[in-house]
């Protein structure tokens, strides 16, 4: 592990098996190529989502679901009866078991089927507290009471996964804002940078915290996106952790929350729609000692794949100053924690 903000993605592997039968093989080898052409993918992923795919295929030869590869019944049969096996015989991980959902999820969109209409399994972990939609409003909520800036502190924190540090760092001529939308150059301790898209949601906290934050400068220059009233060079990590950690007792959260409590919220939001556990390691700008990934975290995202975890970053939100100024935004789905770890 790199970094002192490193995650890691903490899995068990299953058994590598491989399918024996001929047209087994022909359809491995057809997905094989087809991740051969995904350039959103880390070799590492490539070679996980073979091996899931590949124990999937060998297990299907030895069980009655014939028409799992052809028909949308029997394909959600079928992969219904292997997450039963993965957890209840083979006793892996929820997040293992996951993740070789998501590879048989992948294979199915590539054979034009689609994915499978199989619940999730669900865990939390019990060190790690995430928010629920109630609590992140309750949240949102006491923060407008404080002001634009913690609003918008708590905004970015709770909808982008930013850590402290990466909330100080945030230059104010590097966060664009377009009508409906807008964009950020997230910078890290240790000088990696990535691009993050906006919701628009966030863009409203950052627009009314900058026509404060001009009217405190005066037509003085500083580049920190966030100031304190003393207008130094940038917030201080020990402000922007009391700033998360008294609007959560503001907002009557028990027990308190820290900025971790924001990431690890953001995190599961976004796996819970499904984003693929390694473009969620981009997007959260996680540092591993791989060098695919590296050369990743450089990389914007698709197009596609950006909507998706804009979607997923339309939390609760919160404009101008006091309790009653709530609008309306999508309702989100249930929020669990998957298994990373700090």
């Amino acid at each position: 592990m790199v970094g002192a903000n490193a995650l890691e993605v903490v899995e068990s592997r299953p058994h590598g098996r491989r399918p024996r039968s001929p047209w087994a093989g022909e359809a491995l080898a057809g997905f094989e190529t087809h991740l051969a052409g995904r350039g959103d993918l880390a070799d590492n992923s490539r070679d996980t989502y073979m091996e899931r795919v590949a124990d999937w295929l060998a297990w299907l030869e030895s069980t009655d679901h014939p028409d799992a590869l052809t028909e949308s019944l029997a394909r959600d049969r079928a992969v219904l009866a292997y997450r039963d096996h993965l957890l209840v015989e083979r006793q892996l991980t929820v997040g293992t078991t996951k993740l070789a959902l998501a590879a048989i999820d992948a294979f199915f969109k590539w054979r034009g089927l689609g994915p499978a209409a199989v619940a999730r399994p669900r865990w939390r972990h019990p060190g790690l507290r995430t928010l629920d939609v109630g609590e992140q409003r309750a949240l949102l909520r006491a923060a407008a009471a404080r002001g634009h800036r913690d609003h918008a502190v708590i905004g970015l924190m709770l909808s982008n996964g930013l850590t402290v540090s990466e909330c100080q760092l945030l230059a104010d001529d590097e966060v664009h804002l377009t009508v409906d939308a807008g964009h950020m150059q997230i910078r890290s301790l240790d000088g990696q940078m990535r691009t993050a898209a906006l919701a628009n949601s966030t863009r409203q906290l950052i627009e009314a915290w900058r026509i404060e934050r001009r009217a405190m400068l005066r037509g003085r220059r500083r580049r920190a996106l966030f100031l304190s009233e003393r207008m130094t060079p940038m917030l201080s990590a020990t402000t922007i952790d009391r700033i998360v950690r008294s609007t959560g007792r503001e907002a009557g959260l028990v027990p308190d929350i820290s900025p971790g409590t924001l990431r690890w919220t953001f995190q599961a939001q976004v796996l819970e729609v499904g984003i693929e556990p390694a473009l969620v390691a981009t997007v959260m700008g996680l540092v591993r000692p791989n060098a695919d990934h590296l050369r990743a975290l450089a990389q914007p995202l698709d197009p596609a794949t950006t909507k998706r975890v804009v979607e997923a970053m339309a939390v609760p939100a919160t404009t101008g100053r006091g309790p009653n100024t709530l609008f309306q935004v999508r309702a989100a789905s249930r929020i669990e924690q998957l298994e990373f770890e700090m």
